[in-house]
C-alpha cells in the first residue's frame, strides 16, 4: 500500500525562502511605517511643549505687570483654563494620531 503524503499548507512549490523573504519583507515594512510614526509624535510632543513654555512665560512677564491681587488671578485663571483647553486638544490629537499609527502599523503588508 502507497503511503499518501499530507497536503503542503505553503502549497506546491515548498518555497520556505521566498516565505521567509515575504514574512522580514513585512517586518521592515511595519517597522518603518513605525519609526516615522513615532518621530511624528515626537515632532508633535516637541511643538506642544515648546508652545506650552511660550505661553508660560509670556503669562509669567504679564504677572509681573500686574497692579492688583484680583487682576493677577484673573491673569492666573484665564493662563490656566487656556493651557488646560489647549492641553486637551493636544491630548485628543495625539490619540488620533496614535490610533492612525496603530492602524498603519497592523495593516495589510502591500504586495
Amino acid at each position: 500500500m502507497a503511503e499518501v503524503a499530507p497536503p503542503n499548507p505553503w502549497g506546491e512549490s515548498n518555497d520556505f525562502a521566498a516565505l521567509s523573504r515575504n514574512g522580514v519583507g513585512s517586518m521592515l515594512e511595519a517597522a518603518q511605517v513605525a519609526s516615522n510614526g513615532l518621530q511624528d509624535l515626537a515632532v508633535e510632543v516637541a511643538n506642544f511643549s515648546r508652545e506650552s513654555v511660550e505661553r508660560a512665560s509670556l503669562v509669567a512677564r504679564d504677572m509681573t505687570k500686574v497692579t492688583s491681587p484680583m487682576e493677577l488671578m484673573q491673569l492666573q485663571a484665564g493662563y490656566a483654563r487656556a493651557q488646560y483647553d489647549h492641553s486637551l486638544r493636544e491630548a485628543a490629537k495625539l490619540s488620533t494620531m496614535m490610533f492612525q499609527l496603530a492602524r498603519a502599523c497592523l495593516a495589510e503588508p502591500r504586495a
